[in-house]
């Protein structure tokens, strides 16, 4: 029974793949919001957060009540 000699690794599994997945989503959820300001060599090599980016849009788009 493979089970029986390696059962650590079987519940270690699901362990490892909650953290892997709470790790990425963690990672792309700052990248939407951080930083507000464009970061590293313009145009091309650096980062901005998606929502900071494109909040000029957003704001003109949004349905006025």
């Amino acid at each position: 029974m493979d089970f029986g000699t390696h059962w650590q690794v079987y519940v270690t599994m699901p362990v490892i793949a909650a953290l892997i997945g709470y790790v990425t989503k963690r990672v792309a959820i700052e990248m939407m919001f951080r930083p507000l300001e464009f970061v590293g060599i313009k145009p091309f090599l650096g980062w901005q957060g998606v929502l900071p980016a494109n909040a000029e849009r957003m704001a003109a788009t949004w349905p006025s009540r």
